[in-house]
């Protein structure tokens, strides 16, 4: 199983999401994040991929959970580790892997997320903690969750 990180950036009741605009996820607004590189902790890697995803560099990082995706029709098996940023320097702008943007807590683009982002995403926001599992179908659909809050 592959361990990947993933940054909410929030200010303001607003969250930062970036566009994927190339490879895995690609048309999807998300978190700015990705793997760990050898010798990096997992908050280091968080902190890097925002940096090169987004131009911020966080200064407050905080654990908000995790979650294992299964998407056994990529053969993808990955634990995200999810982060909130609150604290950051620099000003967002668009990179070659992402278009970011400012989305309202309760404006979110939700048709054009994850699906299962519907499960999770804005519970995580509101400062729940996550933890579970979610099994992804041929098509992308959220076939089976266990996902936990705190």
């Amino acid at each position: 199983m592959q361990q990947l990180t993933v940054c909410l950036v929030i200010k303001n009741n607003k969250v930062l999401l970036g566009m994927k605009k190339r490879g895995f996820g690609e048309g999807w607004w998300n978190g700015f994040g990705g793997k760990i590189e050898e010798g990096e902790t997992i908050e280091d890697a968080a902190k890097r991929e925002l940096l090169e995803e987004s131009g911020l560099k966080a200064t407050e990082i905080e654990s908000a959970g995790k979650i294992e995706f299964k998407l056994p029709e990529e053969n993808r098996h990955v634990q995200v580790n999810i982060f909130l940023v609150s604290e950051y320097v620099g000003k967002p702008h668009d990179t070659e892997e992402m278009h970011v943007e400012w989305f309202d807590f309760d404006k979110l683009p939700e048709d054009k997320m994850w699906p299962g982002d519907r499960l999770w995403f804005k519970k995580v926001l509101s400062g729940q903690v996550v933890e579970g599992k979610m099994l992804y179908g041929p098509e992308r659909e959220v076939i089976n969750n266990n996902l936990r809050f705190k």
